[in-house]
């Protein structure tokens, strides 16, 4: 539960935080379902807060031309998997109608992360929210999550203040 809650958190204030920058992207939204689908999608994609995840490879292999021995230690690089330009077109640009979107931000297969139906579910929630019943959001204060080890990036915020206007 509480990688979920993480991944849950960072891209709810991520999506939020989106949204407070990009107003005009919120008119997407409204024009139907299927759009809230395919922004959360998108959202998932830009915004995945799981750097990596370490496994065991079980047996002799090759990799993109890398040798991996039987019983090495492997990390999946689930972010950078999702902004590979041979997968994606432009992948550092947000497309809220991106299709395919092949992302991994939950993994995939065997792999793939129980708790994806229940994020899917939040943020689509918040996005018709957001469709529904804000004009715009101003951010008033905020503490972005950073995280600090191989690799420094953004995932997301700690502390996110805001002001919703109605529509």
């Amino acid at each position: 539960f509480a990688g979920g809650r993480d991944t849950v958190i960072h891209s709810l204030t991520g999506t939020i935080d989106y949204f407070a920058k990009n107003p005009d992207q919120m008119d997407y939204l409204r024009a139907g379902p299927k759009h809230i689908v395919s922004a959360s999608e998108e959202l998932f994609r830009i915004l995945s807060p799981i750097t990596h995840i370490g496994r065991v490879c079980p047996m002799a292999t090759e990799v993109s031309g890398q040798k991996v021995a039987a019983d090495a230690r492997i990390s999946l690089g689930w972010a950078a998997a999702n902004f590979d330009e041979m997968v994606f077109s432009d992948p550092t640009e947000v497309k809220l109608d991106r299709k395919p979107n092949p992302h991994v931000a939950f993994g995939f297969g065997p792999h793939l992360c129980i708790g994806a139906p229940h994020a899917r579910l939040l943020l689509r929630t918040v996005l018709q929210q957001i469709a529904d019943r804000v004009a715009s959001i101003e951010i008033r204060d905020a503490t972005e999550a950073v995280e600090n080890g191989p690799y420094v990036r953004p995932i997301g915020f700690e502390r996110l203040e805001i002001s919703l206007t109605a529509r």
